[in-house]
């Protein structure tokens, strides 16, 4: 099946003005940026799919699978995905827009917007792009954790720290032994986890973790965890 190819277009207020409305108008035709190709038809009957399968919205594979597939069918590279933001717009409502409904109940903007941390597939794709090294090297069972919170996918993509593979790997191994066996007998949530995150950029922002081997950044995520557990429980007992 041949790709289509999508050309780039220009959002105007609510309104998706193609760019063939510019053809004879010379002022705005610099504002195309070229093309990007896409096979839309696969990539529907792959959206239709995944919402037949995941009704309930359940444990953030229906991301996962949307990630992975978004970032093998698109040939794009880091820059790319970076300016062309109008594209991501195309995507969201003119192309597939029965996703955005499906995976927040409505049809938000902020979902279609500009923001690629917060466009529906901007988003998908940068996070699989950032998981890539892990996925090149044959271990994808723990970067489903990377989709299983909003706010710990929004940490990932917004901290610097975890863009290293020896973080970002190890990170993932924790949040899935963390949250699904507790810590000393404990349950910690998605809630808990994300403060920790929060406390970990801190922690980790002055320190030079390039040079650590895994089993040493493994040991760092454990002490940090300690240490940011004894504070977080101290803090719950003082407003009490």
């Amino acid at each position: 099946m041949e790709n289509t190819k999508i050309k780039i277009e220009e959002v105007i207020g609510n309104s998706i003005i193609s760019s063939k409305v510019f053809d004879n108008d010379k002022t705005k035709i610099d504002t195309i940026k070229g093309e990007i190709e896409l096979d839309v038809e696969k990539m529907n009957e792959i959206i239709n799919l995944i919402i037949e399968e995941h009704p309930d919205k359940k444990g953030g594979m229906y991301d996962y699978k949307l990630s992975k597939s978004i970032y093998e069918m698109l040939d794009i590279n880091p820059r790319v995905a970076a300016e062309r933001k109008n594209f991501w717009i195309s995507l969201c409502v003119k192309y597939f827009p029965q996703w955005i409904p499906y995976r927040w109940g409505s049809y938000s903007p902020e979902r279609w917007g500009k923001r690629p941390e917060r466009n529906a597939f901007a988003s998908l794709w940068w996070m699989a792009k950032i998981l890539s090294d892990i996925w090149d090297e044959g271990e994808e069972d723990f970067s489903i954790y990377a989709y299983k919170s909003a706010n710990i996918f929004l940490y990932i993509i917004d901290t610097m720290f975890l863009k290293s593979p020896v973080i970002l790997k190890n990170y993932l191994i924790f949040a899935k032994n963390i949250l699904s066996k507790g810590w000393n007998g404990e349950n910690v949530n998605d809630k808990t986890f994300q403060k920790y995150t929060s406390y970990l950029n801190k922690r980790l922002s002055n320190l030079a973790y390039e040079g650590m081997s895994s089993t040493e950044v493994h040991d760092l995520l454990r002490e940090c965890f300690y240490e940011f557990n004894k504070e977080y429980k101290s803090k719950i007992k003082d407003d009490k």
